[in-house]
C-alpha cells in the first residue's frame, strides 16, 4: 500500500494524492488540499493533553484530557472553545478500544478504533461516512516508529502520515511527545487528529 515507513527518514516524502471525495466524520473539515499539523503532548496534573499547531505555529485546535477518568476522556476544541469530537477508552480484551462521539458527550457516536500493541501497533478504524455509508480505515507502518500511515483501503489511497519527533532527554524523563500529522486532501482532520492521539494512548499503555 505505499507504506511511507519503507521510505528512508532522508528522503521527503511525496504529497498525498486528493481522495476522489470528502471522507471522514465532518464534511466541513475537509479541505480540498493537503494539511499539514503539529501535535504537541502536554503532561499536567489535569491529564494529558495536546496543543495542535498548522505548520506557521498558529494554533489551530486543542485536545483536553481528564486525569484519573477511568474513561480517559479525551475532548477536541477549536480555537473558539467549540467541542467537536471527544473519544474514550472502552473495555476490550486482548486489545485497545476507542470510541469517538460528536461533541463533548456519548449521543452520537461516529467511530471506533480498535488497536493491538503486540510487536509494534496496529489499528483498524470503522466509522460512519459523510455519506451514511460504513468505511474503514487501517494503520500501514509501525507506530513505534519514525513513520506510519493511515490507509484507505477501499481505494488503497494514504489519507493520514504520521510522523514522529525524535526523543530528546526532556521527552524521555516527562513523557511528552511531538508528532507531525499530514493529511491527504478532502480527507477529515479531526477524525484524523482523534486517530493519532488514540495511537499514542495505545503506545503509553502498552
Amino acid at each position: 500500500m505505499g507504506s511511507s515507513s519503507s521510505t528512508p527518514s532522508n528522503v521527503p516524502p511525496q504529497p498525498l494524492a486528493p481522495l476522489p471525495e470528502n471522507v471522514g466524520c465532518i464534511a466541513s473539515l475537509c479541505f480540498p488540499y493537503e494539511v499539514t499539523l503539529v501535535l504537541k503532548e502536554q503532561v499536567g496534573w489535569s491529564g494529558d493533553s495536546f496543543s495542535i499547531l498548522d505548520i506557521n505555529k498558529t494554533p489551530c485546535f486543542t485536545m483536553k484530557g481528564r486525569a484519573m477518568s477511568f474513561t480517559q476522556k479525551k475532548v477536541l476544541h477549536d480555537m473558539q472553545g467549540q467541542a467537536i469530537l471527544n473519544f474514550r477508552h472502552e473495555l476490550a480484551m486482548f486489545e485497545k478500544k476507542y470510541s469517538i462521539y460528536a461533541g463533548s458527550d456519548q449521543t452520537k457516536k461516529m467511530a471506533s478504533i480498535k488497536a493491538h500493541s503486540f510487536m509494534g501497533i496496529s489499528a483498524s478504524i470503522e466509522f460512519t461516512n459523510i455519506n451514511g455509508q460504513p468505511r474503514l480505515f487501517t494503520l500501514d507502518g509501525n507506530f513505534f516508529a519514525s513513520r506510519a500511515d493511515i490507509v484507505d483501503p477501499l481505494t488503497g489511497m494514504i489519507v493520514g502520515r504520521i510522523a514522529r519527533k525524535p526523543w530528546n532527554s526532556n521527552q524521555i524523563v516527562w513523557g511528552k511527545q511531538t508528532y507531525t500529522v499530514t493529511i491527504a486532501p478532502n480527507v477529515d482532520i479531526a477524525l484524523i487528529i482523534c486517530i493519532c492521539v488514540a495511537l499514542d494512548e495505545t503506545k503509553h499503555d502498552k
